[in-house]
Parts: structure tokens; C-alpha cells; sequence
């Protein structure tokens, strides 16, 4: 059961994670079948879920149709289960750097569309990612990511949807990446797993980035490598999880963890591995 206490964290699960793998990959969005999660995260015990929009899978996503927005509200309606954000790894093909001019306009334009959908579905937030093969990697490539990102801004400027940034880059370099557009709608997604991956202390950045997180990714990686169980790498949870309360946030918790195979099993036990590092 979902617990709606007014001291219960909020815990979600990214979209796919309940439901099984396509293929190899470990995150995509699940196709026809993306209702079926919805009645699966409320038995679990989550509170919200965190859908996907990505390139393939596309004509299927009812973000990228008005229809599909309702479907979406049904979804939510029936399970109880918020869509409290949006995991934009379209954006990880189609970028704002590294692209031509056309190439830029037509990214803002999508990022534009998807943000007034999600100010229609209440979402909170829609997280960007800049790590992998879209991470930022010159001052020259941040300058063009900054005059894209304010254009978006101002684009939707009617929206109240918070633009929540994913980087690779040292928490330093992107609180002062977000100061220097100085925008209320320009928020961090800390993930976990990625800045233990990187070698980042994760307390340390955390406090650093303060109020500025309005996004948590739940992921666990060995430092250099990949995703692994919750607890069998190299993050520091139970650091991260005190800096954390230090900031005085309370989620959404989005695991993001590697898969186990039996979906429910896992994203059950994932959700108790949270839950206690919340307590202490």
C-alpha cells in the first residue's frame, strides 16, 4: 500500500522498471503495454512514477499526443499513482550543442511542445540528461546549451514546469552553469549512481547544490563502471541520504537501479532499501 502520511517521503520508480526489459536495454519506454505499470507501482507502494520520453517507442508515448494525455490522467486516476516528472532522454539524440542551427531549433521546439503537455498533466518537473554521450565537454558547448536552454525558457514562459538538469559536470561548475541563466524553472536531477561512478563526493555536492535538486535519481554504480544493485557498489547512500535531510528534501526518490530480473521483486526491495535510508 501507498503510504499518503504527511511524513512519507516521495518514492518513485522510473517508467519501464516493472514492467519486462525490451530487449538488452535497461531503460526504455515500454511500449503499448506502459498502462500495465501504473496499477503495478501502486501495489508495490510507490507514490508516483517517472514516465520516459524518448526517440524510439515514440508513436506509442501518450506524452507526444494530446490523447495520450488523457490516458495518461486515467492511468494516474485509477492507481492513484502521480506523474510527478518526465525523463527526457530524447534529448540525449537530439541535442542543443554538438548540432547543427536547424538541428538546436528544432530541439527547442520539442523540448517547448513537451513542456506545455506537461503543464497539462501537472508534472513537476521534466528531467534533462547531459551524462553519456550528451555530457557537456567544452566552454564552448555550455555557452550553446545556455542560449538554448533560455530560449526554451522563454518559450514557455506561461508554464510553471521545471527543467531539471542531469550533468556529469562537478556540482560547482553546474550550480554556476544554473546562476548564470538565472531562471526560477532552471532546477538539478542529482543522480546517485552517476556522481559515484565519477568520483564526486556525494555529500559534498549535495549541500553544495542545496535547493537547487528538486530531482533525485536512486542508482547505485561501481566507481568508473556501470549500474549495479542497490547496495553492492560504490555509492555512499547513507551520506548522501544525511545531506539530503540536511537540505531538508523529501523526493521524489525516482529508482533508476539496475535490474534483477523479477521486476516486482526487485523494485520491492529497492523501495525498502530506500525507505530505511530515509529514517536514519
Amino acid at each position: 500500500m501507498v503510504d499518503t502520511s504527511p511524513t512519507a517521503p516521495k518514492i518513485g520508480i522510473m517508467q519501464g522498471r516493472l514492467l519486462p526489459p525490451l530487449g538488452a536495454r535497461l531503460q526504455a519506454f515500454p511500449g503499448k503495454n506502459w498502462p500495465d505499470e501504473f496499477p503495478r507501482a501502486q501495489r508495490c507502494g510507490f507514490n508516483c512514477i517517472e514516465m520516459i520520453f524518448d526517440t524510439e517507442g515514440i508513436a506509442d508515448n501518450p506524452l507526444n499526443s494530446d490523447p495520450g494525455l488523457d490516458h495518461i490522467r486515467a492511468a494516474s486516476a485509477s492507481s492513484g499513482i502521480r506523474v510527478h516528472s518526465v525523463c527526457a532522454d530524447y534529448f540525449m539524440s537530439h541535442g542543443f550543442f554538438r548540432a547543427t542551427d536547424q538541428q538546436k531549433l528544432a530541439s527547442i521546439s520539442a523540448l517547448d511542445l513537451l513542456t506545455h503537455r506537461c503543464q497539462r498533466l501537472a508534472v513537476s518537473c521534466i528531467v534533462i540528461p547531459f551524462v553519456d554521450q550528451s555530457e557537456v565537454r567544452s566552454k564552448e558547448e555550455l555557452n550553446e546549451l545556455a542560449a538554448c536552454l533560455s530560449e526554451a525558457l522563454r518559450r514557455a514562459h506561461d508554464c510553471t514546469v521545471v527543467y531539471a538538469l542531469e550533468m556529469s559536470l562537478p556540482a560547482a561548475q553546474i550550480a554556476a552553469f544554473i546562476e548564470r541563466i538565472n531562471h526560477p524553472r532552471l532546477k538539478v536531477n542529482y543522480d546517485t549512481g552517476n556522481s559515484a561512478s565519477l568520483g564526486y563526493d556525494l555529500a559534498s555536492e549535495i549541500r553544495l547544490l542545496d535547493h537547487l535538486i528538486v530531482d533525485v535519481h536512486i542508482k547505485d554504480r561501481i566507481l568508473g563502471g556501470a549500474s549495479c544493485i542497490l547496495g553492492k557498489g560504490d555509492t555512499d547512500f547513507h551520506a548522501a541520504f544525511k545531506a539530503l535531510a540536511e537540505i531538508d528534501f523529501h523526493g521524489p526518490f525516482i529508482i533508476q537501479a539496475q535490474r534483477a530480473g523479477d521486476e516486482i521483486r526487485t523494485a520491492t526491495a529497492y523501495l525498502a532499501f530506500v525507505k530505511a535510508l530515509y529514517k536514519l
